[in-house]
């Protein structure tokens, strides 16, 4: 018999930038997620795994400490503030919650996506138009 966590779900997104055919960005994804769950955005550890790739000097320089790493530890409101200023994006990322069961992020500029409680991902799913759920 398989174990299978129906609790978890995972959400991705590919709307578009109105008029464009870019991606809307992250903070997108993480200004829902703010008003969904704020307690999120507390100061707990996320962890960003190697893989991650971007443009400006906060994403390079998590780029960099990659290399030499396996994960970097920061918190969701430190990469929302990097990101709302509008010098780094983020190109593909994943975040992961050190005590919990979220991770968010994008990939290869194709989608954003958020795994976790399927409660959870369910109103993070309402914000937006071009949603798919993977695994149900």
């Amino acid at each position: 018999m398989t174990n299978v966590r129906t609790d978890v779900r995972e959400l991705r997104i590919r709307d578009r930038v109105s008029g464009t055919d870019r991606l809307v960005p992250l903070t997108a994804l993480l200004k829902r997620i703010r008003t969904v769950d704020p307690s999120l955005f507390g100061g707990a550890p996320w962890l960003v795994e190697q893989g991650a790739y971007g443009r400006g000097e906060a994403v390079t320089a998590i780029e960099d400490a990659l290399e030499s790493a396996d994960n970097f530890q920061t918190d969701l409101e430190a990469v929302f503030r990097t990101l709302i200023a509008g010098d780094d994006e983020f190109y593909n990322v994943e975040l992961r919650q050190v005590a919990g069961t979220i991770s968010l992020g994008i990939f290869d500029s194709t989608f954003l996506f958020v795994r976790g409680p399927r409660s959870f991902v369910d109103e993070v799913a309402r914000s937006f138009s071009e949603v798919e759920f993977v695994g149900d």
